[in-house]
């Protein structure tokens, strides 16, 4: 669907800028570092990462476990948030966002959803690629994240891998 692809070049900013970005301190430059626990509270152990891909395949996640996915990698160490943003846009919240405004302006858009439903969020980006590409589009931040979801499912997953 075309209109996720603004939703995918805003994250794919998004992860550009969170991978380059450098603060000065004192004259030097260094990557930001999140502050530290105020005094008196023990520091909390984030989860892994590889904990939560674990627990979801992304060849069969209902729209509702995206979000919940998407929640657990920001509790999480993984520090890729245009990875999350792109993620998201296959969600329930960001789904019936689109529905409900499609359906405002006058579209019917989906009349089947059910955000419980398990899809494979991989071949659902594979399809906008190749939509993508037909219509001219750009496909970089798109084509990336495929090569992204694909290699963390295969690792959580290594039934799902991809063949060749």
């Amino acid at each position: 669907m075309q209109i996720s692809n603004a939703y995918s070049q805003a994250a794919q900013t998004a992860s550009y800028l969170a991978a380059n970005r450098n603060d000065t301190i004192n004259g030097e430059t260094a990557r930001a570092t999140p502050k530290a626990p105020p005094s008196g509270d023990a520091p909390h152990k984030r989860p892994s990462a590889d904990a939560v891909f674990a627990k979801y395949d992304l060849n069969s996640i209902s729209p509702h476990d995206v979000d919940e996915m998407a929640t657990a990698l920001r509790a999480s160490d993984f520090d890729d948030v245009g990875f999350i943003l792109g993620l998201e846009t296959r969600g329930e919240k960001w789904r019936s966002h689109m529905t409900e405004t499609l359906n405002d302006a006058g579209y019917e858009f989906d009349p089947t959803y059910d955000p419980n439903v398990p899809t494979d969020v991989i071949a659902s980006l594979k399809e906008q690629i190749d939509l993508s590409t037909r219509h001219g589009d750009p496909t970089e931040f798109l084509n990336t994240q495929l090569s992204k979801m694909e290699q963390l499912n295969a690792n959580a997953h290594p039934q799902t891998a991809p063949e060749g």
